[in-house]
């Protein structure tokens, strides 16, 4: 049972992150589409 819990709590944590990370990114992708650069192709390449 507590690997189940860990699991989850760890699954949990990750969703979480992940999160912060997709609003980060878009937050860096407005400000370089004001700067007239398409990130789209970047991005998904280092991920």
């Amino acid at each position: 049972m507590s690997h189940m819990r860990k699991y989850t709590a760890y699954s949990l944590y990750l969703f979480t992150g992940f999160g912060k990370i997709r609003v980060i990114n878009n937050e860096t992708n407005r400000i370089l589409a004001i700067a007239g650069i398409s990130p789209d192709c970047d991005f998904s390449n280092q991920l």
